[in-house]
C-alpha cells in the first residue's frame, strides 16, 4: 500500500522554519505530520529546542542530530521559500497525515475483523475516525498556550458580569452553585427510586433546548411513550395522570396543542434501543459529532452492561471511566443518571451521601459533580426537594432547596 507523502513539502516547511522559528507555534504540527524519518527528528529537536528557548538554529539543532540529519537540514536551510507559500505546505502536510491515520486505522480494522465482533469494529472505526478528526489523538499544549486561554476564558466571564457560562438547568440556585452543566465535565445525579431523578433531568433538558442548546436523552428505563407523556404533562401544565387516562376537557385540549407544537419546536433528540456499553459510547459520540448536540443526559448508569467485567463493581467502574473519557474527548457535558443503595432508608436521617452511590465508588471519583436529591415528604406528589452537591469539582459543596410538582413533573424554585 502506496502510503500518501510528499518530501519536498516537508523539506520546504523545515527550510522555512530554520528561516523563521516563530513560525513552529503558528504551524500548529506535530512529529507524526512527518511521514520520513530523518525530517521527524529534525522536527523534534525544532519543538525541543522551542519550547525551552522560544528558538533554534543550525548549530543548536546540530547538537542533537546525526551528520546524516544535518546534510538534511543544511540542504534545507539554503533553500529560497516564498513565506505566502508556508500556510500551503503547512495544509498539505497536515492533510497528507489525516490520509495516512486514516490508512492505518483502516488496516488495523480489517485485520481485527475476523477477532471482533461487528459492533467492536464498528466502534474501534469510529473512536479512530474522531480522534483523526481532533488531530490525530493527543497533543501537547506550552505553559503560554494556556496562560493565554486562560485570560481570555477569564476576561469573557468578566464582559458577561455574572452570567453563566456553562449550560443552564433551571434552577437559578444551582446554577448560581455550578455555573451551569460545563464541557468536559460528568455530573452524577442521584437518588432513590421514585425521588424524581428522571423528572429532573427532563427538567434540564428542555431547560438547555430553550436556551438554545441541542441536547440528547438516552432513556434505558423509560419508553417512548413515557417520556412524551412526562414532557407534555410538563409543557402543559397538565396532571400526568390526566394524561394517561385521557381526561382532558377543551381548555386542556389546547394546553395540549401547544405543548406539542412547543416539544416539536425543540432541539432534541431521544434514544431508547442503546444498553450496552459499546452502544452508548457509539451512540454518544454519533449524537455529538453528527447532530451537534451540545449535552447528553443518560437514564440511568445502572441499567447500562459492560462485556467483560468481573463484577458488579468493575462494571461500573469502567462505564463511569468511559463516560468521563468521552465528555472530556468531546468536550460536552455529560449527566448520568445512578441508583442509590438502600442505607438511606436505614438512617434516622435519611438525606443521602456520596457513600451511598450504589455499586461502586469509582462513580464518586469520575465525576466532577454528584448531585443527590432528597425529598423529604416522599408521600405527598408535591412538595420541598433537596438538592445535595456531595461533590462540585471546581464549585465545593452545598445544598439548596427546591419544589417538585410530581402530578406535572415541573421543578420550581423554592
Amino acid at each position: 500500500m502506496i502510503f500518501p507523502q510528499s518530501p519536498e513539502i516537508e523539506v520546504a516547511v523545515i527550510g522555512q522554519l530554520i528561516q523563521n522559528p516563530n513560525l513552529l507555534k503558528k504551524a500548529g504540527l506535530k512529529e507524526s505530520d512527518f511521514e520520513k524519518s530523518p525530517h521527524r527528528r529534525i522536527y523534534r529537536a525544532m519543538e525541543e529546542l522551542f519550547n525551552k528557548s522560544q528558538g533554534f538554529d543550525i548549530p543548536l539543532l546540530a547538537e542533537k542530530l546525526s551528520k546524516d540529519d544535518l546534510v538534511i537540514l543544511d540542504g534545507a536551510g539554503s533553500e529560497t521559500f516564498s513565506p505566502e507559500n508556508f500556510p500551503i505546505h503547512v495544509s498539505r502536510l497536515k492533510e497528507d497525515s489525516s490520509k495516512r491515520s486514516l490508512q492505518y486505522l483502516a488496516l488495523e480494522i480489517i485485520r481485527g475483523l475476523g477477532d471482533r465482533t461487528l459492533e467492536d469494529s464498528i466502534l474501534k472505526a469510529k473512536r479512530g475516525l474522531s480522534e483523526i478528526l481532533q488531530g490525530q489523538g493527543a497533543d501537547s499544549i506550552t505553559a503560554a498556550e494556556m496562560a493565554a486561554a486562560g485570560w481570555k476564558r477569564i476576561e469573557d466571564r468578566a464582559s458577561r458580569k455574572g452570567t453563566l457560562s456553562g449550560i443552564p438547568c433551571g434552577l437559578r440556585c444551582l446554577d448560581d452553585h455550578l455555573d451551569g452543566f460545563q464541557d468536559c465535565e460528568l455530573t452524577i445525579i442521584a437518588a432513590r427510586p421514585g425521588k424524581g431523578k428522571t423528572a429532573f433531568s427532563l427538567h434540564c433538558l428542555l431547560t438547555a433546548a430553550r436556551a438554545g442548546f441541542p441536547g440528547a436523552f438516552l432513556s434505558l428505563e423509560m419508553g417512548r411513550g413515557q417520556i412524551t407523556d412526562r414532557l407534555h404533562s410538563t409543557l402543559s401544565r397538565i396532571p400526568l395522570w390526566k394524561i394517561r387516562r385521557g381526561l382532558l376537557g377543551s381548555e386542556e385540549w389546547e394546553k395540549i396543542t401547544d405543548a406539542s407544537n412547543t416539544f416539536n419546536s425543540l432541539p432534541v433528540r431521544f434514544v431508547f434501543d442503546a444498553r450496552n456499553l459499546k452502544d452508548v459510547i457509539s451512540t454518544i459520540i454519533g449524537q455529538v459529532e453528527n447532530h451537534g448536540v451540545k449535552i447528553l443526559f443518560l437514564d440511568y448508569l445502572q441499567l447500562v452492561k459492560a462485556d467483560g467485567a468481573q463484577n458488579r463493581e468493575r462494571e461500573i467502574s469502567i462505564i463511569s471511566g468511559e463516560l468521563k473519557s468521552l465528555a472530556v474527548s468531546l468536550k460536552v457535558p455529560l449527566v448520568a443518571l445512578s441508583q442509590l443503595s438502600r442505607a438511606p432508608e436505614k438512617r434516622e436521617d435519611k438525606r443521602p451521601v456520596l457513600a451511598d452511590l450504589r455499586d461502586s465508588g469509582s462513580l464518586e471519583q469520575d465525576a466532577d459533580n454528584v448531585i443527590l436529591l432528597y425529598r423529604p415528604e416522599i408521600n405527598e406528589s408535591k412538595g420541598p426537594v433537596e438538592f445535595i452537591v456531595g461533590k462540585g469539582r471546581n464549585s465545593g459543596c452545598g445544598v439548596f432547596t427546591g419544589y417538585f410538582d410530581g402530578e406535572t413533573q415541573i421543578f420550581s424554585e423554592n
